[in-house]
């Protein structure tokens, strides 16, 4: 994480705890009977909020997508997911992608895992394609020892005409989706991994 992400965590901070102060103070003041002030109270929590998502949602739309290569790391602290290679064969009109994936830990001293992570592929229609279930498959939510890395693959089928095809991962969910500027934030563009 960078130092932009960063300070834009302390804002997210920063306005939650100002949000539950605001929130707290105004049902006090209504419990106490008095109305007019707890309404002033939430007119301020609202006219803060407006302008919180207002950001939030004006840096995702501005923010560039970020494009990965085959064999980059895509981390979310210290765990890691990496496209080690793609397979495409055409069958029958739709085109079979057998990806292969690494998931690694870069922590050193605890384990860890990411038990709704999940991936799909997207093409230039912006449509979405889930994995395939397959029987025995390593879940992406494995348990991982300190800087160990395990292999797995996922399967996805799309029509043969399908272009510009790239794999999106998901950490899980968490706060980011309220963070300005985290790629989990609202109608921010996903990081892809660019097949063709």
């Amino acid at each position: 994480m960078g130092p932009i992400g960063t300070i834009f965590d302390l804002v997210f901070v920063l306005a939650f705890l100002a949000s539950a102060g605001f929130l707290l103070t105004a049902a006090i003041l209504a419990l106490r009977g008095r109305g007019a002030r707890a309404l002033r109270v939430l007119r301020i929590w609202g006219t803060g909020a407006a302008v919180y998502f207002t950001a939030l949602v004006a840096v995702s739309f501005a923010s560039p997508q970020r494009v990965l290569q085959v064999g980059e790391l895509r981390c979310w602290d210290d765990w890691c997911l990496t496209v080690q290679n793609v397979d495409r064969t055409v069958e029958s009109g739709n085109a079979r992608y057998t990806v292969g994936l690494r998931i690694v830990s870069r922590a050193g001293r605890v384990n860890q895992r990411a038990p709704d992570a999940a991936v799909y592929l997207t093409d230039d229609q912006g449509r979405r394609y889930d994995p395939v279930p397959a029987a025995g498959e390593i879940p992406l939510g494995v348990l991982l020892h300190p800087a160990e890395s395990i292999d797995t693959s996922r399967t996805f089928v799309l029509p043969e005409h399908a272009r510009n095809v790239g794999l999106i991962a998901n950490h899980g969910s968490g706060p980011g989706n309220f963070i300005i500027g985290d790629e989990a934030s609202f109608f921010h563009k996903r990081t892809v991994v660019r097949f063709q």
